[in-house]
C-alpha cells in the first residue's frame, strides 16, 4: 500500500513522513516517499527517478559505517533495503535512460545487495533461533550448540566478504560515480 502525505508538508520526521493526510493539497494525494525526495510533478520523469535514486542512496552511504562496524544488524537492513529500492526503481524507471548509462549502476547494486544479504540473513536466523533458544528448557539448550557456531562462522565469513566489497576500489568508483550520476541532472537520460 502506498502513504500518501500533504505535498506541502515540511516535516521530515519518519512518523510524519509515513502518515496519511486527511486534507491533500488540491485534492491530490502524493506519495509520501515522491515528498521526501523533493519531486514535483512538473519536472521530467528522469529527473523524478533521479531524485528517488538519490535519496535511496543516502540511505545506503548513511547505513555504511554501522554496517562496517556489525553490532546492529539494523544498519546492514536500512542499507540492503536502500539498495533494493534502487534496483526496483531502475527496473520499473529504467527506460527513462540510456541502458549502458545505468548498467554497471545495475551491477553493482545488485552485488552489493547479494553482500549484505548474506550477512542480514544470518542476522536474522540468528536473532530468531535466540528467541527459540530462550523458550527451551536449560537441559536441551546446549543441543543447538553446533548450529549457532556453524552460523556465526557463517557469519563472519559473511562479513568479511561484505567489507571486502565495501573496502574495494570498485565499491568506491561506484559510489563516486553514482553519486556523480544522481546529482548531474540530464545524465544518461535516453
Amino acid at each position: 500500500m502506498i502513504k500518501y502525505g500533504n505535498s506541502g508538508s515540511n516535516d521530515s520526521t519518519e512518523a510524519a513522513a509515513e502518515s496519511v493526510s486527511s486534507e491533500p493539497e488540491g485534492n491530490k494525494k502524493i506519495p509520501v516517499g515522491a515528498v521526501r525526495a523533493g519531486i514535483v510533478a512538473n519536472e521530467p520523469m528522469a529527473e523524478a527517478v533521479r531524485k528517488i535514486l538519490h535519496s535511496q542512496f543516502l540511505v545506503m552511504v548513511d547505513s555504511e559505517a554501522g554496517s562496517r562496524k556489525g553490532k546492529n544488524i539494523d544498519a546492514v537492513h536500512d542499507m540492503r533495503v536502500a539498495t533494493r529500492r534502487m534496483r526496483a526503481a531502475f527496473r520499473l524507471f529504467g527506460s527513462y535512460f540510456r541502458p549502458a548509462a545505468i548498467a554497471g549502476f545495475q551491477k553493482d547494486l545488485r552485488k552489493i545487495g547479494r553482500a549484505l544479504g548474506a550477512v542480514r540473513d544470518l542476522d536474522v536466523f540468528n536473532r530468531e533461533a535466540q528467541i527459540y533458544l530462550e523458550a527451551l528448557p536449560e537441559d536441551r539448550k546446549n543441543g543447538l550448540d553446533p548450529l549457532f557456531d556453524q552460523w556465526e562462522r557463517e557469519r563472519r565469513q559473511a562479513r568479511k566478504t561484505l567489507i571486502a566489497l565495501l573496502d574495494s576500489k570498485r565499491y568506491q568508483r561506484f559510489t563516486t560515480d553514482f553519486s556523480v550520476f544522481l546529482t548531474k541532472e540530464g545524465a544518461g537520460v535516453a
